[in-house]
């Protein structure tokens, strides 16, 4: 249950982070990815569901080059 609670918090976290940092990410779609953020956000401030919020994480990663890719995957938000 531990696992859980910290992956909801990690990518409800991460949201606010994408949006704050949005024009910082070379989006190959920013409308999509734009789109995506938003639903997130929605998502996490209402009820975060783990598979909700992570199928928007993975989405949100085919919108990115192979670099910013890993940085988002290792939680570094560069």
């Amino acid at each position: 249950m531990v696992w859980y609670l910290t992956a909801v918090t990690t990518m409800t976290n991460l949201m606010p982070q994408l949006n704050l940092r949005f024009y910082d990410y070379p989006w190959t779609n920013e409308i999509r990815a734009r789109q995506l953020i938003n639903k997130g956000m929605e998502i996490s401030l209402s009820k975060p569901f783990r598979s909700a919020l992570y199928t928007i994480v993975e989405q949100l990663t085919t919108l990115l080059p192979e670099k910013a890719k890993q940085n988002l995957s290792n939680g570094l938000l560069k």
